[in-house]
């Protein structure tokens, strides 16, 4: 984590790193971690990134997927000389290599835009509302395979999402924007701490926890996703 100014923080090895800011000042995102954007408005969340962020992130988003691309996924990839290790930890086929790009699934593309950031070595990879477009069986395998590239890779992936319980159980960090503005920057509790903080909607697991602390009294503590917080009950009651 390099420091630009007093309360200007931006990620990455990069030491030519520059960052137009327009009006935001408060930026916190932690090299190798998982750090979640969300918003009331996709609106928001592309303004900040597109006003904000260097080029040095690679971006995967719906917009800058190019569905046109007839060249075959081996050569997208530039040849790299382990695209069959690459493409069996993205589970996907080795046969796709020879397939041409604009032929690929959505879900796809996606990974093959990820075996493209591994490719050419970006420290910092952005996804931008792209786990909302899957259901839900594919969400948590994306869900698997970010933490896993987080892992394998030492990877800083910002990851967003209008809707927080896609990206909850990811995430280390949380960014919130509202008006085109960050009004939350930090630990991904604090922010839903206050009862102050009613224009954005809890993550689903800390709605139950609050029930179930109101109706039974009992104090679950932190949980990262349902599973979690159904394990942390079993506990309690046993």
């Amino acid at each position: 984590m390099k420091s630009i100014s007093d309360n200007i923080v931006y990620i990455g090895k990069y030491d030519d790193l520059e960052v137009d800011f327009v009006g935001i000042r408060k930026i916190n995102v932690l090299d190798g971690k998982i750090t979640g954007i969300t918003s009331n408005s996709v609106d928001d969340i592309n303004y900040f990134f597109d006003n904000n962020l260097s080029k040095k992130i690679y971006k995967i988003s719906l917009n800058n997927i190019d569905y046109s691309c007839n060249m075959s996924v081996k050569d997208y990839l530039l040849n790299y000389y382990k695209i069959d290790e690459l493409l069996k930890l993205l589970n996907l086929s080795s046969k796709i290599i020879n397939r041409e790009v604009n032929t690929l699934s959505f879900s796809e593309k996606v990974r093959i835009e990820i075996a493209f950031a591994i490719i050419k070595d970006y420290d910092n990879i952005y996804i931008n509302n792209v786990l909302s477009c899957f259901d839900r069986k594919t969400r948590m395998y994306f869900c698997k395979l970010i933490i896993k590239l987080k892992k394998l890779y030492n990877k800083t992936i910002i990851i967003s999402d209008i809707n927080i319980d896609n990206i909850f159980e990811l995430i280390d960090n949380l960014i919130i924007i509202n008006d085109k503005d960050v009004i939350y920057n930090g630990e991904k509790y604090e922010f839903y701490a206050s009862n102050k903080n009613n224009l954005f909607e809890k993550p689903l697991t800390i709605i139950l926890k609050e029930e179930i602390y109101e109706k039974k009294g009992i104090n679950i503590g932190n949980t990262d996703s349902i599973n979690e917080l159904i394990k942390a009950i079993y506990r309690e009651l046993r």
